[in-house]
C-alpha cells in the first residue's frame, strides 16, 4: 500500500473528511467520492465518462463558480474576520454538498464505485483515519482513534522539521519592499524557489518520519482490516 502525499500535510488527517455526506440514503461509494479529481483527464477515462456526462458537469461545475463568484463580490473589500468566516464557511460547505450531489448523480453506479475506489487509493493510510471508512474495514473506534493518533503524530514531526527548514527563508523575505510589480514577481519567484530547495533539504528526514510512521500503523491495524482496506480500493489505478 502506497503512503498518500507528503508526511508534511499529513498532520491534518486527525480530522481527514474524505467525502461530505450528501443524504441519510447515501452509499459508502457516494461518501468517500471525490469529485474534485474527477478533473483529472486520467480518471475520466478510467471511469469511462462520455461527453453527454461531462457536459452535465461541467454545468455543474459552472454553477459552482457562479455561486462562488457571487459570494466573492458580497464581501469583497470586508475584513475576514471569525465572525464573516463563520458565516460564509457553512455556505461553501452547502454549495458543495449540491455539487456533489449533482456531479454524483451524473455516474452509473459502477462509474461511482470506481471512484471512491480511487479517492481511498489516493488517502492510502490516512483513508483509516475517517470513521466509516476505518468501521467499513472493520476497524474498531478505539484502533481508529490509535490510527489518527499515529497519523497527527508523524504528521506534526514532518510538519515540524518542514517548517523548521523554511523559516530562515521566509524570514529573509520578510518586510522586503519591491519598487515595482516586476520587482515584486521576481521576489516572489526567487522567494518560491527557494523555500522548494529548502524543502527538499529535508526530505531524507521527511521520508525517515514516513518509514517510521507506517512501520507504527502496520503494527496498530490488524492484518484482517487491512486486507478489507486494500480490497475497498480496488484495482490500482495507474496514470498511463
Amino acid at each position: 500500500m502506497q503512503y498518500a502525499g507528503r508526511m508534511r500535510a499529513a498532520v491534518a488527517v486527525a480530522t481527514l473528511f474524505i467525502g461530505l455526506a450528501i443524504s441519510a440514503a447515501e452509499t459508502f461509494d457516494q461518501y468517500v467520492s471525490d469529485i474534485r479529481i474527477l478533473q483529472a483527464k486520467p480518471v475520466q477515462k478510467e471511469l469511462g465518462l462520455t461527453e453527454a456526462q461531462r457536459a452535465k458537469m461541467n454545468q455543474a461545475a459552472q454553477r459552482n463558480r457562479d455561486f462562488l463568484q457571487t459570494l466573492d463580490n458580497k464581501y469583497r473589500g470586508q475584513k475576514m474576520t471569525p465572525e464573516i468566516q463563520k458565516e460564509i464557511q457553512p455556505q461553501i460547505g452547502r454549495q458543495f454538498q449540491k455539487l456533489k450531489v449533482e456531479v454524483l448523480a451524473v455516474l452509473t453506479p459502477a462509474q461511482t464505485k470506481r471512484l471512491g475506489e480511487i479517492t481511498l487509493q489516493r488517502a492510502a493510510w490516512t483513508g483509516l483515519a475517517d470513521e466509516k471508512v476505518a468501521k467499513e474495514a472493520g476497524l474498531t473506534p478505539a484502533q481508529t482513534k490509535q490510527v489518527r493518533s499515529i497519523l497527527e503524530a508523524g504528521g506534526g514531526k514532518a510538519m515540524a522539521v518542514s517548517q523548521a527548514a523554511i523559516n530562515p527563508v521566509l524570514k529573509k523575505y520578510q518586510g522586503v519592499k519591491p519598487k515595482d510589480e516586476a520587482e515584486a514577481k521576481a521576489l516572489r519567484e526567487r522567494a518560491q524557489k527557494e523555500v522548494m530547495a529548502a524543502r527538499r533539504s529535508v526530505d531524507p528526514e521527511v521520508n525517515r518520519i514516513q518509514d517510521e510512521t507506517i512501520k507504527k500503523l502496520k503494527a496498530a491495524v490488524p492484518a484482517a482490516a487491512l486486507t478489507k482496506y486494500q480490497k475497498m480500493q480496488g484495482k490500482t489505478f495507474r496514470v498511463k
